[in-house]
């Protein structure tokens, strides 16, 4: 149960249903350019969704300040910080 105060952000197109999603489809040509040559039957986002811990940890640290943050994840830091 949440109280008055609570809100729950997701992001408003369904069909991206997890984070990795959206962090992919925000940052294709970065994610395909890293991820590309690391996998050989999967996508660069089934690679991302199937390698969860390794594929953030690789985007922060080699392109943390290029990446662009999910806009639901941008909007409940506002909420935040209001």
């Amino acid at each position: 149960v949440l109280c008055s105060r609570s809100r729950v952000f997701a992001d408003h197109d369904n069909s991206r249903s997890t984070f990795e999603i959206c962090l992919y489809q925000d940052n294709a040509d970065l994610c395909d350019a890293l991820f590309r040559g690391t996998r050989r039957t999967l996508t660069v986002q089934d690679y991302m969704l199937a390698n969860k811990a390794e594929a953030a940890f690789q985007l922060l640290q080699l392109h943390a300040e290029k990446l662009t943050v999910p806009d639901y994840i941008q909007e409940a830091l506002a909420w935040i910080r209001e």
